[in-house]
């Protein structure tokens, strides 16, 4: 017998943020009155949650960011639904296993990483006080998580 992975073709259902951890704010909105919405920090350094829409309000991508680094779930989906690509980030880092799907929902490549991913509740204990405790300093003269529009595990283009 033969099995195929396959993304789900249901549409999504992103979340609005309603929560940012300690020293962020709330930057944008999600739909209908915008297509983003994110957690960042005074100089524009994400620091919790990065949500994006479609122009039909259906998901984009969802992930998560710890002082200007991807820490935590990443999900991109494509315009029909189905998920594009999914895995976690550590302080930057791809971690565990990630999935790349093409866009008929079939499993395109499987990744695994050495590194191994945050726990999945790691934003709701940093919004409870508690912040990842291996967070490593961050260096404030390098730029870090102000880009936007998020393809793969990268960043295209900026807001």
């Amino acid at each position: 017998m033969v099995m195929a992975a396959c993304s789900s073709r249901a549409t999504p259902t992103v979340v609005a943020i309603t929560a940012c951890p300690q020293g962020a704010e709330l930057v944008g909105d999600a739909p209908p009155k915008a297509l983003r919405q994110r957690c960042q920090k005074s100089e524009g350094v994400r620091h919790g949650a990065s949500r994006e829409w479609y122009e039909d309000h259906s998901a984009r991508t969802s992930s998560e960011w710890w002082d200007g680094n991807k820490h935590g779930r990443f999900t991109l989906w494509f315009k029909n639904g189905r998920i594009r690509s999914e895995g976690a980030h550590r302080h930057g880092a791809p971690a565990g296993k990630w999935k790349f799907f093409n866009e008929d929902g079939s499993l395109r490549e499987e990744r695994s990483f050495p590194v191994e991913p945050p726990p999945a509740d790691w934003l709701a204990q940093a919004l409870a006080g508690h912040p990842p405790a291996d967070a490593p300093p961050r260096d404030p003269s390098v730029p870090a998580g102000s880009g936007s529009s998020e393809e793969e595990s990268g960043d295209r283009g900026g807001w």
